[in-house]
């Protein structure tokens, strides 16, 4: 093939047409309009893989497991051991034969009064009592569970070293030797008046921490504060009930207990074997006992 003269352009005028092609072509994009609006969202991408699970965050909310009026509960006696159908959960009774009536009248709480000596101190588990297993309430109570027991005892009546009320957080309730209890006592407990908490592992106590305080109004509702179902410490608070629940802000912290690890069988710390217990015990006392609740409630997270 022949190129002719005219066929070719002179270097100069091939820069010319490039630099005016590249102007105009600036210029229509300068020039063009504004985009349309944007088109719907694409479909979600599958989730990622899951995280590794944390404990409980510092500061969650609680959330109330149950909270009983026991003041206006129907009428009914608990003098039998076993189980007992009360305000929709299953309860057990336990130590009648070592004497104590139980019973609601629908106006004045839950009464529990001993009638002989008894107790709740390492081996020795004589107190009549009534027991819910946590379960029937709180369905996803794990081991990490922060738990917390409210009792407001609206009446009591004791005379004598050791004419007490009792409130626990434990496992295994009727089964002492294989038990780990996060118990609290309110009346004349160890050295005088006043509230005393202590763990009660397996059968054995390794001691107690006491606050002594005059009993009355102003700590007539105990908290049985768990920071963790699997670990080993109890911490107890006291408020005044007026008409209703003190806000957790104006509970009073006093004595806790830290058990030692050493001593605990983990497999007692089952959440699902947790349950609330509610009891009385005396000692010498020539006053016949009579330990009233009006409400209990239970908190976790």
């Amino acid at each position: 093939m022949t190129l002719r003269r005219c066929d070719v352009l002179p270097i100069r005028t091939q820069d010319q047409e490039l630099t005016r092609f590249s102007r105009d072509v600036i210029h229509e994009f300068q020039t063009l309009e504004p985009g349309g609006a944007p088109g719907p969202p694409g479909p979600p991408g599958a989730p990622g893989a899951p995280g590794i699970p944390g404990t409980t965050p510092v500061g969650a909310p609680w959330t109330t497991a149950l909270d009983l009026d026991l003041l206006t509960a129907p009428a009914q006696a608990f003098n039998v051991d076993g189980a007992h159908l009360f305000l929709g959960y299953t309860w057990t009774r336990a130590n009648s034969a070592g004497g104590g009536t139980i019973a609601t009248d629908g106006t004045t709480g839950l009464a529990v009064t001993p009638t002989m000596n008894t107790d709740f101190n390492g081996a020795i588990k004589t107190l009549p009592f009534l027991t819910l297993p946590l379960p029937q309430a709180i369905a996803n109570v794990d081991a990490i569970s922060e738990l917390r027991l409210w009792a407001w005892i609206s009446a009591y009546n004791g005379a004598a070293n050791f004419d007490v009320a009792d409130l626990m957080l434990e496992t295994n309730a009727t089964a002492n030797a294989n038990s780990v209890s996060y118990h609290a006592s309110r009346g004349i407990v160890v050295g005088g008046a006043g509230i005393a908490c202590h763990m009660n592992i397996l059968g054995s106590n390794p001691g107690f921490s006491t606050s002594l305080m005059a009993i009355g109004a102003a700590n007539d509702v105990c908290v049985v504060h768990v920071p963790s179902v699997a670990h080993h410490d109890v911490q107890l608070l006291h408020g005044s009930y007026a008409a209703g629940w003190p806000a957790a802000s104006a509970l009073t912290p006093v004595q806790g207990y830290r058990g030692v690890a050493g001593n605990v069988n983990y497999r007692n710390l089952r959440a699902d074997l947790f349950g609330l217990t509610l009891g009385a015990h005396r000692a010498t006392s020539g006053t016949a006992l009579v330990v009233k609740f009006g409400r209990v409630r239970v908190d976790y997270r």
